[in-house]
């Protein structure tokens, strides 16, 4: 296991990767498309799974085990949806 984090701003207390991009929720699509990028550029063929969390993730390992366990690695698969603003148009 590896854990990568991304951050907008280089940490000086922690291992991050600056994806150099704008703070704010506008701009966290970009953010997570230059993470995905990285990811796929350096650390595709070194693990069968990835897993995108923020700050206010919770993921118990052993079930996430078992969700992926009939799911095969080498097909393209994703897990989540997408969140809409209350008041915005409907996705």
């Amino acid at each position: 296991m590896k854990i990568v984090l991304w951050a907008s701003v280089q940490a000086s207390d922690l291992p991050t990767v600056d994806v150099n991009t704008t703070e704010g929720h506008d701009y966290l699509w970009g953010k997570t498309r230059k993470a995905l990028t990285y990811l796929h550029d350096t650390e595709l063929d070194n693990y069968d799974w990835f897993l995108k969390a923020d700050d206010d993730t919770y993921v118990i390992m052993e079930n996430l085990r078992f969700m992926l366990l009939p799911h095969s690695p080498t097909t393209p698969i994703y897990f989540g949806f997408r969140f809409r603003r209350v008041g915005s148009r409907p996705l």
